[in-house]
C-alpha cells in the first residue's frame, strides 16, 4: 500500500470522526443548519488533494532539506513549486476522482525522488534540476499554458521519431524532447552558437541546420525541417 492510499484513507478516516461529532451534537439539541454545513464541508475537503507548504527551514529535516534552506535559489524555487503545486491542485477540483488523486501521487513520488539527492555526487544540481523539472510539468499541464508547435526532426532513423516543443516563454527557457516513446525535459544553456539545451543524460545542440542529440547515450544527427 503506497503512501498516498494511506494519506487519502486517513483523511477520510477525519472526515467520518468529524461526521460522527457532529450526528453525536445533533442529538444533544444543536442547530441542524449548522451540523449539516460542517458535514458538507468535511466530506468536501477529503474530496481534493491538499498542497504539501513549501520546505519549514526552521525546522528543515534531512540533508536535503538542509541544502535547500541554505540556499537562496533553492528556497525561491521550493516557494514557487508550492504556489504552482496549489494552483494545479486548485484546477483539479473539479476533475475526475483518479485525476486529483494521480496528481497527489506524482507530486509525491516527486518528493520522495528529490529527497534521494543526496546520493548524489552533485546534492546541489540534482534538487535544482528536480525542482526545475516539477515546476515545468505543472506548468505544461496547466491548460492556460500555450503550447507550442511540434517539431519534427529528420533522423537517420525514421521509425524511432526524434521532435521537439519549445518552451521559451518559461524561466529558464525549457524544450520538451521526445525520441521514440521516451521524453526528456531540458533546459537552455550557454552556447557560443546555436541553439543548446540539456539536463542530465540528455544534450540537444542546434547549428546551422544540424541537431546533435545524446538521449542518454544514444547519439544520432538529424536536420531541421
Amino acid at each position: 500500500m503506497n503512501r498516498t492510499t494511506n494519506s487519502l484513507r486517513g483523511r477520510t478516516g477525519l472526515a467520518v470522526a468529524l461526521l460522527g461529532g457532529v450526528l453525536a451534537l445533533s442529538a444533544c439539541g444543536s442547530d441542524p443548519a449548522a451540523e449539516q454545513t460542517t458535514a458538507t464541508v468535511a466530506v468536501t475537503t477529503t474530496a481534493v488533494p491538499t498542497a504539501a507548504p513549501a520546505v519549514n527551514c526552521a525546522k528543515a529535516d534531512g540533508d536535503v532539506e538542509t541544502l535547500i534552506c541554505k540556499n537562496p535559489e533553492l528556497v525561491s524555487l521550493d516557494q514557487q513549486l508550492a504556489s504552482e503545486f496549489q494552483h494545479a491542485v486548485d484546477e483539479a477540483r473539479d476533475e475526475p476522482a483518479a485525476t486529483r488523486a494521480a496528481l497527489q501521487s506524482a507530486q509525491e513520488n516527486w518528493k520522495t525522488s528529490r529527497d534521494d539527492c543526496w546520493k548524489a555526487d552533485d546534492a546541489h544540481q540534482c534538487v535544482l534540476d528536480a525542482y526545475r523539472t516539477r515546476l515545468v510539468q505543472l506548468k505544461i499541464d496547466d491548460p492556460d499554458t500555450a503550447r507550442p508547435e511540434t517539431i519534427d526532426y529528420r533522423c537517420p532513423d525514421p521509425a524511432k521519431p526524434f521532435t521537439a516543443r519549445f518552451y521559451n516563454q518559461f524561466d529558464p527557457p525549457a524544450a520538451v524532447l521526445t525520441w521514440g516513446s521516451e521524453s526528456a525535459i531540458v533546459f537552455a544553456e550557454q552556447t557560443g552558437s546555436g541553439a543548446r539545451y540539456g539536463s542530465e543524460g540528455v544534450e540537444y545542440w542546434e547549428h546551422q541546420g544540424e541537431v546533435t542529440v545524446d538521449f542518454r547515450g544514444n547519439k544520432f544527427v538529424c536536420s531541421t525541417p
